[in-house]
């Protein structure tokens, strides 16, 4: 029996092999393993590695699809699945190549970040290209399944409507800065705004942004019947304008599957919960229950708790600093922070307030993965992550990771007492530190 002849790269031809004979069936699939969308879930947020390497494969389907039309036919669609760039990761700072000596401008450091700068402006160009063949082609606007604005120079979302208007099949949106308050209507008042949004998108399963207010946000998801990811950014005060489920959220609350919630913005924790002193005393924060299909929620202390302290609180705050002659000590069985001592006293007044029940009331039966950032007040939290620990098999059956990121060193002891707890989560975080490396 003749044995079947092995093919390499320099006999392909004599063995008859033709990338043109093969069938539509292979070429898409091969064509879909260079496409990053087609290969990952969430690939208009992957990491830069893996953008690389997108990057490098559009080149690629592009080389493709200039060879003859049959490849066209078949690569090209997939090239314009999805467009990645570079631009934010390789424009060098600017003083770096203002600065210094002349002499210094024959370094290698220079001459690189001369090179990232002439990278930068060449992906600039790429990218204002690839957008207006989608204005000018409207059979490759409709292969358009993911769009992503990577840093605050990309496109807002009133000046891309007429490119989305042409996407039909758009699944995932990631559009930072989207900043519709630069729109002449910024200085109306909240919920007064003459903004309106009149695109569908019956395909979109994911959608990131910031920049817009809740009103704003709840408009565009009136159009998005199957989304089932929705990571939010919020803009204004959280006490004028905090993401309330039932109102903002009517129109994807039973498909919705992922939420990542943040207010602080910036990060800020002390500017943000100075402005927030004045809340209204028994605010009432918003409750995720409604949520039917949620399994990852992921939100900052603030939306649990409130701010570190409002008038009230700081009134409590000075008359315990009085009594204590301003030598804060253990406050429930808790070590303060070395670095704010007087995080103690507020701690203190906050487990007055709260109980574990305010918290584990309002997360959804359903969830799967809790992460909780900017924890300022470690004792009141893990107060209530123990009860968490005692009341998931129970309450929570399908929690499967709690993942809590304060801000201090107080958790470092008891991590390990929450692991005795009979739960069946596969993983209970350890603290992540605001000042430790992290990947997420």
């Amino acid at each position: 029996m003749a044995q079947r002849r092995h093919i390499t790269p320099s006999n392909y031809r004599e063995a008859g092999v033709n990338i043109l004979n093969l069938p539509s069936e292979i070429l898409d699939f091969i064509y879909s393993i260079l496409c990053l969308h087609c290969s990952y879930e969430n690939a208009v947020g992957a990491p830069y590695n893996l953008i690389r390497v997108a990057v490098r494969h559009q080149s690629a389907l592009s080389s493709l699809s200039r060879t003859c039309s049959r490849l066209r036919d078949h690569a090209q669609p997939v090239l314009f699945h999805a467009y990645y760039s570079e631009i934010s990761r390789i424009l060098p700072p600017m003083d770096a190549l203002t600065s210094g000596r002349l002499d210094d401008r024959n370094s290698i450091a220079f001459r690189t970040q001369f090179s990232q700068l002439r990278r930068h402006i060449n992906e600039k160009n790429r990218t204002y290209l690839f957008l207006r063949t989608l204005l000018d082609r409207p059979d490759l606007t409709i292969c358009v399944r993911g769009f992503y604005g990577g840093d605050e120079n990309t496109l807002y979302y009133l000046d891309t409507r007429s490119l989305m208007s042409r996407a039909p099949n758009l699944r995932v949106l990631v559009a930072p800065d989207c900043e519709t308050s630069a729109t002449p209507e910024e200085d109306a008042p909240l919920g007064e705004s003459k903004w309106t949004w009149d695109l569908t998108f019956r395909c979109l399963t994911r959608l990131s942004t910031d920049c817009i207010s809740c009103e704003q946000l709840r408009e565009i998801l009136k159009e998005c019947p199957v989304l089932e990811d929705l990571e939010y950014y919020g803009k204004f005060f959280l006490e004028k304008d905090i993401l309330s489920p039932e109102k903002h959220l009517p129109n994807v609350k039973q498909n919705l599957k992922r939420l990542c919630y943040s207010v602080l913005g910036d990060g800020s924790i002390g500017r943000i919960s100075y402005e927030l002193r004045d809340m209204v005393h028994g605010y009432v924060y918003p409750s995720w229950v409604c949520l039917p299909a949620l399994e990852t929620l992921e939100i900052e202390r603030i939306l649990l708790y409130g701010s570190r302290c409002n008038l009230k609180e700081q009134d409590d705050m000075e008359i315990l600093e009085d009594d204590r002659h301003e030598d804060p000590t253990d406050v429930w069985g808790f070590r303060p922070s070395s670095q704010n001592p007087r995080n103690a006293i507020l701690s203190e007044i906050k487990m007055g307030k709260t109980t574990p029940e305010d918290f584990l009331s309002r997360l959804p039966p359903s969830i799967k993965m809790l992460r909780i950032g900017q924890i300022s007040l470690w004792p009141a939290m893990y107060r209530d992550a123990i009860m968490l620990a005692e009341q998931a098999p129970t309450r929570f059956p399908n929690l499967q990771e709690l993942r809590l990121e304060v801000a201090t060193d107080e958790a470092e002891d008891h991590v390990s007492e929450a692991d005795d707890y009979p739960w069946e989560a596969d993983e209970l975080s350890r603290p992540v530190y605001e000042d430790e490396d992290s990947d997420d």
